[in-house]
C-alpha cells in the first residue's frame, strides 16, 4: 500500500503541474471512502463473504450498466458544475465506496470513477488524474489500517483478500 500511495502521490503531483486535478470531486469523494474504508475494515471479518461478495457483484454490474447507457447517450463533454446535489452525491458516494473497499478490499475507484463520468464532472483528460488524489488518501488511511489493524494475518481467499502481519 505504501508503493501505490507514493505512485499516487508522484501522479498527483504531475497532473496537477499540469492542472488536470479536480480537487474538490477527489475531495468530496476521497475523504469519506479512505475514513469509513479504514473502520469498516476491523469488522470485515465478521462478515458473511458470500454477503459481501453478492453484494459487490450487483453493486459493480448496475453501475457498469448505467455508465455504459450514459456513456452512450451523451457524447458532449460538457462539464457540469458542481452543486450541492452533487456534492451530497459524491459524499454519499465515498461513504458507500469506503464501505465496500473495507470490506472486500477493492478499491474504490471501481465505483467512483464511473460515478463521475455519470454525473460528468470531469472531462476525460482529467478523470485519472483525479482518480490519483482521490487514491492518495485512501492508501494512505488504508496503509495506517492495516500497520494498526487488530485482525492481522487472515486471509479470505474468497474475496481476494490477504492480510500479513507486520
Amino acid at each position: 500500500l505504501l508503493t501505490v500511495f507514493f505512485v499516487s502521490l508522484l501522479n498527483t503531483v504531475m497532473y496537477a503541474r499540469k492542472g488536470f486535478v479536480f480537487w474538490p470531486a477527489g475531495l468530496f469523494m476521497g475523504a469519506p471512502a479512505a475514513l469509513v474504508a479504514f473502520f469498516v475494515r476491523q469488522f470485515a471479518v465478521t462478515i458473511d463473504e458470500k454477503i459481501v461478495t453478492a453484494s459487490l457483484l450487483t453493486g459493480l454490474i448496475t453501475l457498469s450498466i448505467k455508465t455504459l447507457l450514459v456513456c452512450q447517450i451523451s457524447q458532449d463533454q460538457n462539464v457540469q458544475p458542481l452543486n450541492n446535489v452533487k456534492r451530497i452525491v459524491l459524499t454519499v458516494s465515498g461513504v458507500v465506496s469506503g464501505v465496500i473497499s473495507g470490506l472486500t478490499g477493492v478499491g474504490s475507484g471501481l465505483i467512483i470513477a464511473p460515478l463521475v463520468i455519470i454525473l460528468r464532472l470531469v472531462k476525460s483528460p482529467r478523470l485519472a488524474p483525479t482518480s490519483n488524489f482521490r487514491m492518495l488518501m485512501s492508501t494512505g488511511v488504508a496503509a495506517l489500517g492495516d500497520f494498526f489493524s487488530s485482525h492481522r494475518g487472515y486471509v479470505l481467499p474468497e474475496l481476494g483478500c490477504q492480510f500479513i502481519d507486520i
